[in-house]
């Protein structure tokens, strides 16, 4: 028995409409790991894939290439008739088929939860419901609860598992995401209390964004000469770098710069949110991120194979945990006495259709904005997510391509 399709066959063969691949991507990467708990060997691991891969394409039974790959399947299923049994080629299709059938039921109701909520195990209990009734197999839905709740009820809760340089994070950030001005004096206590938060703040004042005449040696002579206002921004994104740092998220961290700077333009051009709100919120919206990195050991390594298969982020964290990055973000937040403004944003700026916040759906604009491809594409929540901030399309892109001097922060920042 052999993989008979080369990879570079397979995605020729692949659907050519986006959407289509994507799913058939995530339906591939459920279906092995679902083997993986039934105990299938490895060239049957390989096969199950190219089936799922394959499973929306509808020429395949005239196509030379499935010919080959169903030979494959006929002789898996073969191996393991019982003795006696003659060799059947609807035998093996069947056998991987109803694994198929069922990673493919999966993915179909996590794709229309823009349209109506429910929690992954309440999706499974479906399955097992229809696997009662004899319309799936029982096993391969086993498998798939095993995965769903792999993270399981005795885990930490997310703000636990947040390494301790969170500490130092949170300290700060609640003292400067106030809605309120600073004087020179209070921000020069928040940046002196760590002294390479002051040497930043110094270093930057020194920057070819703010161009000095004279060299800034002193913490008050940076604030003074940048302003409270710059500074504070400033400081907010000095404090969240070591975190994501620490959790081997840098990239992230340039990401949550660029989207903290667009949500805070976003707020000044549409109104109803606060734009210091705003900025911190675009900070710490994937705060969730570093919490995932300290998931269980085997939980971890899960996510990470399902990620490097082709599902996004959010999808693979909601399938192992119960839950996205946005509401474990939105935990952690909580339990660090946030407002309950930033926290309900931060919590659902993957599905903002779930909340009335105006942060959720800017976040989730400039998450759209970015092409950051952390979740499942959807049309559905885009439109919504542009009702509640009161824009269209077009607006979205004339605010979205605006160039002013957060490019230049944004630059000094993330570099």
């Amino acid at each position: 028995m052999r993989q008979n399709l080369a990879p570079s066959e397979v995605e020729r063969m692949l659907p050519g409409e986006p959407g289509l691949r994507a799913h058939c991507r995530r339906v591939a990467a459920l279906a092995e790991l679902v083997g993986a708990d039934l105990r299938l060997p490895p060239t049957e691991i390989g096969l199950l894939s190219q089936c799922a891969l394959l499973h929306h394409q509808q020429v395949l039974p005239r196509d030379e290439n499935l010919g080959r790959l169903l030979a494959d399947v006929a002789g898996a299923a073969e191996s393991r008739l019982p003795v006696g049994a003659g060799p059947s080629r609807s035998a093996g299709e069947e056998a991987l088929s109803r694994i198929v059938d069922v990673c493919n039921l999966f993915d179909e109701q996590m794709e229309w939860l823009p349209w109506e909520h429910r929690a992954v195990p309440e999706i499974v209990r479906g399955l097992s419901e229809l696997a009662g009734s004899g319309l799936l197999d029982r096993d391969a839905v086993s498998a798939v609860e095993s995965l769903t709740s792999r993270f399981g009820k005795a885990a930490k809760p997310f703000p636990d598992l947040m390494p301790p340089a969170a500490h130092a994070a949170q300290k700060a950030f609640q003292k400067l995401g106030g809605r309120r001005e600073f004087d020179i004096r209070e921000l020069e206590d928040i940046a002196s209390a760590d002294p390479m938060l002051a040497a930043s703040l110094i270093r930057s004042a020194n920057s070819p964004l703010f161009a000095p005449l004279s060299p800034i040696v002193t913490l008050r002579s940076a604030i003074t000469y940048i302003g409270t206002s710059q500074s504070s921004r400033i400081l907010l994104a000095l404090v969240l770098r070591p975190l994501l740092r620490v959790a081997g998220l840098e990239e992230i961290w340039r990401h949550s710069v660029e989207v903290s700077l667009w949500c805070e333009k976003v707020a000044r051009a549409v109104g109803g949110a606060n734009p210091q709100e705003a900025l911190m919120a675009g900070l710490v919206h994937d705060i969730g991120r570093a919490a995932m990195q300290y998931l269980p050991g085997d939980v971890r390594s899960t996510l990470m194979t399902m990620v490097g298969a082709g599902c996004q982020p959010a999808y693979a964290e909601a399938v192992l945990t119960g839950v996205d990055h946005g509401e474990a973000g939105g935990q952690i937040l909580h339990a660090w006495n946030f407002p309950e403004s930033i926290v309900e944003g931060i919590r659902w700026h993957h599905q903002p259709e779930r909340s009335e916040s105006l942060l959720a759906s800017l976040l989730y604009l400039a998450e759209f904005w970015h092409c950051s491809d952390e979740d499942l594409p959807s049309e559905s929540r885009l439109r919504s997510a542009l009702a509640r901030a009161g824009l269209t399309k077009q607006e979205l892109t004339s605010l979205g391509a605006g160039k002013d001097v957060s490019d230049a922060l944004y630059t000094l920042l993330a570099a």
